[in-house]
């Protein structure tokens, strides 16, 4: 069934019944990307991003997809959107450290890990 087959289709059937649900939709773009379809997921990700722009796991888990398929800028910038939640602030800082660290710059990640 291929990369993500059975859990791919098991999303396919949450998307079904339920179109709005992020969850299932960062899944496939999560398998977009693995698959090398970029710009398939970037796609997906920008449309999660305009669909909840205001909710921070959402923005989280864009921001970790953008890192996946590199787009650093990309995830960096939804970091600064998800630090005005304050419960969020660790993970952020986490993710944009491992972004620069990605990026070879040890020096920016250094102070965020």
């Amino acid at each position: 069934t291929g990369l993500g087959g059975t859990q791919r289709q098991q999303a396919d059937a949450v998307l079904a019944r339920d179109p709005d649900n992020w969850e299932a939709r960062a899944f496939l773009a999560r398998v977009r990307a693995a698959l090398g379809q970029h710009d398939l997921a970037k796609r997906d990700l920008d449309e999660l991003q305009q669909q909840f722009p205001d909710d921070p796991e959402v923005l989280l888990e864009v921001a970790r997809n953008r890192a996946a398929i590199g787009d650093y800028a990309g995830a960096q910038g939804m970091g600064d959107a998800i630090k005005r939640h304050p419960d969020y602030r660790t993970p952020v800082e986490v993710l944009i450290g491992q972004t620069h660290l990605r990026q070879g710059q040890p020096q920016q990640a250094i102070p965020l890990l």
